[in-house]
């Protein structure tokens, strides 16, 4: 379910996503982010700087970052990933 997500909104199909495109993911998500909100997640996962992230930065900072998250703050796993804080 993730990787279809990340898929669908790595738009130009190169498997990476930018900050525009994880901001309309997370709300696709269903959450209510601002900029400062998406731009943590996004920061997370783009541990190089580089402006764009692949799936498993992806996935290790949707999994951490979302538990966050009033939505999910009752949850202990997103997405089938597990993460102890």
């Amino acid at each position: 379910e993730m990787f279809e997500a990340f898929e669908l909104f790595d738009r130009n199909a190169d498997g990476f996503i930018d900050f525009k495109e994880m901001k309309l993911l997370l709300r696709s998500l269903g959450l209510r982010v601002n900029n400062h909100e998406a731009r943590n997640v996004f920061g997370d996962a783009d541990e190089n700087g580089t402006g764009r992230i692949d799936f498993d930065s992806f996935r290790i900072a949707m999994a951490k970052d979302l538990v966050s998250f009033p939505a999910f703050s009752s949850c202990s796993s997103v997405a089938g990933l597990e993460y102890s804080h």
